[in-house]
């Protein structure tokens, strides 16, 4: 029996479980569901060294709102609802704890992460997520690693959200998945991800700002995909009722003049919403300094994603407008690095060569 000193020098921590293929069995034949509790995951993937390390430092309590009996939803189901829930969660229990686990499904983990990175600003205690491409009772299943790592950095001296998978550690802002079927189904967006022991090793903790819990989001927010066949009118049926329009455009930021004419005159100019362009590409950015089509954009009103990931813009878009109503303040936060999504330094630049060309006849 451990010592009332043993306990009380092991790190808290709270588990927040959401579901995913990490509790899920394919138990009818009907394809897999969420079929167990987070805890019985643990109890039968980890290894007995592994637990017995867990159990060495941790001590955990779970925490399971969604789905039958605690056991969680696919994350194809994910609303707003359950990310401002997971939140609250942790808002309420902040002081309780050393650090937050989060259980997910892989399918809408980066939106959650960026959504998070946003709602728990300046956190000052790790909030890993993780969960698993091979649910427990598949061959091979990455069920214990990614568990296993996500204890180690849940337990570190670090700050933040991120997401820990397969070895490695991604900030929660720059986070996407990249691969259906691979277990390497996480990279990180303009930033290189790190491994879990650097991570683990190296600490590095945000000392400057105080936490700033908001779980406030609009969800009049929407992505919009341009083709060569986009009209017009596919634009304007879209926006309808949508404060926030992020289009995916052309490579670092293009988009047709009939599109930008109608982005100028009328979703910005007469209706007053905001329209950011982020690039179609899987890397690099978006910058609407480099062609005529792209100053045009600018000129009318567009706001560039720069580097930050599609899930990042979203979701920090989706925070600003449902925190702020000033238009100067929103377009400034939109170029303002806030969670590490985006360079501080790169997007001073732009802004400085925006401020140029718009001086520009």
């Amino acid at each position: 029996m451990k010592t009332e000193k043993e306990i009380e020098s092991k790190k808290k921590i709270c588990i927040v479980h959401v579901g995913g293929t990490i509790v899920s069995k394919n138990e009818t034949g009907a394809g897999k569901v969420p079929a167990y509790k987070i805890s019985e995951v643990i109890e039968k993937c980890l290894s007995y060294k592994q637990k017995k390390a867990i159990d060495a430092e941790v001590s955990y309590k779970v925490k399971a709102p969604f789905g039958k009996d605690g056991k969680g939803i696919d994350s194809s189901e994910l609303k707003f609802k359950h990310v401002k829930e997971i939140a609250d969660i942790i808002k309420k229990n902040y002081n309780k704890y050393d650090g937050f686990v989060i259980t997910h499904g892989t399918d809408t983990m980066a939106y959650t992460s960026s959504l998070l990175s946003f709602m728990l600003l300046n956190a000052d205690k790790p909030i890993i997520i993780t969960g698993s491409q091979k649910a427990p009772d598949d061959k091979g299943t990455d069920v214990p690693k990614n568990l296993y790592d996500t204890f180690k950095a849940a337990t570190s001296e670090n700050s933040g959200v991120y997401i820990v998978f397969d070895g490695d550690v991604i900030k929660g802002s720059r986070a996407k998945k990249i691969s259906s079927t691979k277990l390497k189904a996480f990279g990180s967006v303009n930033e290189k991800a790190i491994t879990i022991d650097d991570f683990v090793n190296d600490p590095y903790k945000e000392l400057l700002k105080k936490p700033k819990f908001s779980t406030e989001l609009s969800e009049k927010v929407g992505v919009f995909y341009l083709t060569p066949s986009t009209s017009v009118e596919d634009l304007a049926f879209f926006a309808k009722g949508k404060d926030g329009i992020i289009i995916q455009a052309y490579g670092l930021g293009g988009a047709p003049s009939d599109i930008n004419d109608y982005i100028k005159e009328e979703l910005v100019g007469t209706l007053g919403k905001y329209v950011v362009f982020k690039t179609q590409c899987e890397d690099g950015l978006t910058d609407l300094t480099e062609y005529e089509v792209g100053v045009k954009a600018s000129k009318g009103g567009v706001i560039a994603a720069a580097d930050m990931s599609l899930e990042a813009t979203y979701a920090k878009l989706s925070h600003i407008l449902g925190n702020y109503t000033d238009k100067e303040t929103i377009k400034k936060m939109m170029y303002t690095n806030l969670s590490g999504e985006m360079n501080p330094q790169g997007i001073a630049s732009y802004l400085e060569k925006v401020e140029s060309q718009s001086k520009k006849v």
